[in-house]
């Protein structure tokens, strides 16, 4: 664990994905007060390795270890609309029930993660769309999965925050679906979900 935990020091050739991954989450950039970004640091390379943890315990479909790292309210996020109407599933026991179902109803037989790196970000403002303050893990990465036998590959950024008590209260998700729903026979994976309202 935490091989890709992106170096400190060589932070500024990631800066390009930084700032795509903090606008994609609603940071504000066009102001020229420099003061109004100080409410952003680096953080603790502990909340990277939970984040990656959190990740290995999902695709190796340990979904009772994954648990151990979710707060009970939990809220994750599907890639499927913006941020007022993409399909959440809200709370740990609706999340994990709902990965156990899809494990076996999809066809999803493994997934493996390649490429992955993550970004420990801490924020002591209120950030755009009603994403609130506190510790971030910025991950993207490859994750080749196997339906029925088919192999696919999607590059995927997953957002996660930490409450208090370092565990993770919500998972925002980024990827483009067709590949998945395509290897699905074009069932969409979402409609055991709800959306926002």
């Amino acid at each position: 664990m935490g091989k890709h935990l992106i170096n400190l020091t060589c932070i500024t050739a990631y800066l390009p994905i930084i700032t795509l991954l903090l606008i994609t989450s609603g940071c504000d950039f066009n102001s020229n007060n420099k003061e109004d970004n100080s409410g952003y640091t680096i953080a603790s390379p502990q909340y990277a390795v939970l984040a990656e943890k959190s990740l290995d315990f999902l695709t190796s479909f340990d979904f009772e270890s994954w648990g151990t790292l979710l707060s009970d309210s939990v809220e994750y996020n599907f890639p499927d609309g913006d941020i007022n109407t993409r399909t959440v599933l809200k709370g740990k026991k609706t999340l994990l029930a709902w990965w156990k179902n899809y494990k076996n109803e999809s066809g999803l037989e493994s997934m493996s993660l390649e490429n992955a790196y993550y970004l420990p970000i801490n924020t002591t403002v209120d950030i755009k769309d009603g994403l609130k303050p506190g510790t971030y893990v910025y991950s993207y990465f490859s994750n080749k999965m196997v339906y029925k036998g088919n192999g696919l590959a999607v590059r995927m950024n997953f957002v996660f925050h930490f409450d208090q008590a370092k565990m993770i209260d919500n998972i925002a998700t980024y990827y483009d679906r067709t590949s998945i729903i395509k290897a699905m026979n074009g069932k969409n994976y979402l409609d055991l979900s709800e959306k926002k309202e």
